[in-house]
């Protein structure tokens, strides 16, 4: 006869089940369920247990032999209440960028510049599901009896800041600060060169911000690559760890370009009061056509999508997005279920530790409420894994140590709009040198032939090279 499995509950024994196992020796015929689902019974009663565990409660059940005594167990339980009530939870950060990270900005052309001041409220646009985004973390966070601190840094100036305001409470997003960048002051002062300063700007504000907020806390910083942000937010995260000293972050900061006064704000900020704390994942909403490996550079921490569903995915298997929260970004994001199972595939391919077997839960939620198209599920054993540790209050996907600190000094070449423009210098010199190289007359000296119309001459291949 096939194989079973009896489950009693110690508080209701008359309701004891049993489960078939599909792996009988008679075969799969005459089992009474499929092999799925025989798992998933048997996980459902690991999770039952685990619950009881974690409560006390399975050493307090009906049984005479292992019940304890009712009066210290009562007492027991009221001091571990007073207790937990006694921890202070633990705070988490959620620093989110404005422009082109949760509203739509136009920076490519001067005429949506020159539109960007005079903008209502009613006027800007958010990007297609960030606020369900914001909303979803913060209930996922309170939930899990964390408290939360949204804020929100721009480069906007604070003369438009109202309209700012007004938008995010049309949005209903709850928010404790706005750092904006006071440009006129700048224009008042004659210094231009730090209208377009970015980098400086933004890492002070960062700094600074930090240094109100209590130690301890854990931040996820959002942002965008259309300027530097990856390179800020890393820098950023390895400053309020400790990973990097002043020495170096001065000469980082230095071959960057950044202005004096903002260097002055940052060495501030990091030798008085700065207090540690840990940047669990930077996540970069892509702006611009970057590949992938221009991002992978920043190390395992920062995680990159194209969309706020495909971010919503990886935050779910890291454990900051409950499957509802996926769901309310992945309607907020104006796509079709076909677009939607295209991230979804997206986002497994792109890898970073993350498996289809991480996203089951999310998936789950996905097709219920018919938002994607039937996608693999991953290996059996893989899922039921991601249950056991949801029922333990552990995440899908383990968060791996982010390594060591990326090589900032590589990285200022493609991130900094010096390194870009000194690139760009030299690829133009080189290029002149090649096209000079190109119309050399055949009568040269060395009685070389002329160019043999593959962009190289003939002739001596070691004189070639010596050139």
């Amino acid at each position: 006869m096939p194989l079973g499995i009896l489950c009693v509950s110690a508080d209701e024994p008359q309701a004891a089940k049993v489960v078939t196992c599909p792996f009988s020796p008679l075969g799969p015929a005459q089992t009474a369920a499929p092999a799925e689902s025989f798992l998933i019974d048997v996980v459902d009663g690991l999770v039952a247990v685990g619950g009881r565990l974690s409560r006390g409660g399975l050493w307090g059940g009906a049984g005479a032999g292992v019940r304890r005594r009712g009066a210290l167990t009562e007492r027991a339980g009221l001091a571990r209440r007073e207790r937990r009530s006694e921890i202070v939870k633990k705070l988490t950060v959620f620093r989110w960028d404005l422009d082109k990270t949760y509203l739509v900005s136009d920076f490519e052309s001067l005429r949506g510049l020159l539109r960007i001041p005079f903008e209502r409220a009613q006027d800007k646009r958010a990007v297609p599901g960030v606020i369900a985004l914001v909303k979803a973390l913060r209930r996922t966070a309170e939930r899990r009896e964390r408290r939360v601190s949204v804020c929100f840094v721009s480069a906007s100036p604070p003369q438009i800041g109202q309209a700012i305001r007004d938008k995010l409470l049309i949005d209903r997003i709850e928010y404790d600060e706005i750092r904006f960048k006071d440009q006129m002051r700048h224009l008042v002062r004659g210094r231009f060169d730090l209208l377009r300063e970015q980098i400086g700007y933004k890492l002070s504000e960062l700094l600074r911000s930090a240094r109100v907020t209590e130690a301890g806390a854990d931040e996820l910083l959002f942002g965008d690559d259309w300027e530097s942000d990856p390179l800020v937010y890393s820098l950023y995260a390895d400053v309020v760890a400790g990973r990097i000293d002043r020495a170096r972050v001065g000469a980082l900061l230095e071959q960057a370009g950044v202005h004096a006064d903002y260097l002055d704000s940052i060495f501030d900020s990091m030798t008085r009061g700065l207090r540690p704390r840990r940047v669990r994942s930077i996540c970069i909403l892509r702006a611009r056509p970057r590949a992938d490996h221009e991002l992978a550079a920043f190390g395992k921490r920062l995680l990159w999508f194209d969309n706020y569903f495909e971010g919503a995915l990886s935050l779910h298997a890291l454990g900051d997005l409950d499957p509802e929260g996926v769901v309310s970004v992945a309607r907020g994001c104006e796509l079709d279920p076909v677009a939607l199972t295209r991230s979804f595939e997206a986002t497994v391919r792109r890898g970073c530790g993350l498996r289809r077997e991480h996203l089951t839960l999310a998936r789950v939620a996905l097709r219920k409420a018919g938002l994607i198209s039937p996608v693999a599920a991953g290996r059996m054993l893989g899922r039921a894994l991601v249950r056991i540790r949801a029922a333990f209050g552990l995440p899908p996907l383990s968060q791996a140590d982010s390594g060591p600190p990326p090589a900032y000094e590589v990285l200022l070449a493609s991130w900094t709009r010096r390194g870009r423009k000194e690139a760009g210098a030299e690829s133009g010199e080189a290029q002149e040198r090649g096209e000079s190289w190109g119309k050399e007359p055949a009568s040269a000296a060395d009685g070389s032939r002329p160019d043999d119309g593959r962009g190289g001459r003939g002739g001596d291949d070691d004189a070639h090279g010596e050139r």
